[in-house]
């Protein structure tokens, strides 16, 4: 094998590791936004979880105050 054919296929091997290489880069940059991302939607639910059962709490309470004003009421 002569040496210009020697340097044609590392020079192929170099330029195809090298589209590896950015394939790769681009691949874990898009894993993390999308961990990124993620993380975002959780500490949204846990937020709006939050708010809800604070807002239902004093719902809850007001039925079950009125029911047994009711049931007191009714006797």
């Amino acid at each position: 094998m002569n040496d210009d054919r020697i340097v044609e296929l590392l020079t192929e091997i170099r330029d195809l590791q090298q589209r590896h290489f950015d394939t790769y880069r681009t691949a874990v940059k898009n894993q993390e936004e999308s961990i990124r991302a993620q993380k975002e939607a959780i500490a949204f639910q846990k937020t709006t979880t939050r708010r809800l059962t604070l807002g239902l709490i004093p719902i809850v309470a007001i039925v079950l105050g009125l029911t047994l004003w009711l049931m007191l009421a009714t006797r």
